[in-house]
């Protein structure tokens, strides 16, 4: 149960490594960087928002944030992302990096019935729901699993709908409503008292984030260095 963010089993161990931005020489003064899995799960939105990029379109996760990534690192603008699913295209390498789990969040006062921290699919249908925009892999999850579970995501009262994980943190803290998330996203508040998680009874969100890049890019000395030491530290054999 989600009581497991006090057990030193499932805290994020920190990470000192090379963190790699892209071409820009002033960034590469700027290499190495003392960092947590936390951080390294958001590393994909740091390449991603660096430069002049355009909006992300609506629609799937494939069709919209998701591809243009693929975009970036086949046409070697940026070397490295993080992404949770994966995409057919041979030219591109997948590490499988962790697994996680998505987790209702609440208010740290919310009460709601549950069991060991788990709660029954149908109480969803009685909570204001905060969800992801479109185009997000979270959101995309959330109700692909819920619909495989036999429960109609038209049940669900979405209240709003952000672009942030960090949005969504602070309006549950704040009371607003609940939401799924990943659970190393939600570890700071989890840790701090901020808000509360359950599990969703005999349901599975569990899902693998990917580390990935071209197969066909010469790396630099500073990349090499960096994805050597993200394959040591995750005892990853390429």
């Amino acid at each position: 149960d989600c009581s497991r963010t006090n057990c030193s089993k499932h805290k994020i161990p920190p990470l000192k490594c090379f963190i790699y931005y892209g071409n820009n020489s002033e960034t590469k003064q700027k290499q190495i960087k003392r960092m947590n899995l936390t951080k390294i799960i958001r590393l994909n939105k740091t390449i991603h928002t660096m430069g002049d990029h355009k909006s992300p379109q609506k629609g799937s996760e494939t069709t919209g944030i998701f591809l243009e990534l693929i975009s970036e690192i086949l046409n070697e603008r940026i070397s490295f992302g993080l992404v949770g699913s994966k995409i057919n295209n041979p030219q591109i390498e997948y590490l499988d990096l962790l697994d996680d789990e998505l987790v209702l969040i609440t208010p740290s006062d919310f009460k709601i019935d549950n069991k060991n921290n788990c709660i029954d699919i149908g109480e969803l249908a009685y909570l204001n729901f905060i969800m992801r925009k479109e185009g997000s892999g979270t959101r995309n999850l959330i109700l692909n699993t819920l619909s495989k579970n036999n429960f109609p995501v038209s049940k669900l009262n979405v209240i709003a709908h952000v672009e942030s994980n960090e949005a969504i943190k602070e309006m549950v803290r704040l009371g607003l409503g609940v939401s799924f998330i990943s659970y190393i996203s939600a570890i700071d508040y989890l840790n701090a008292g901020k808000i509360k998680c359950y599990k969703i009874k005999d349901v599975d969100f569990t899902r693998k984030f990917f580390f990935i890049y071209s197969k066909k890019k010469t790396f630099s000395p500073l990349e090499d260095k960096f994805l050597n030491r993200l394959c040591e530290y995750f005892e990853i054999i390429i």
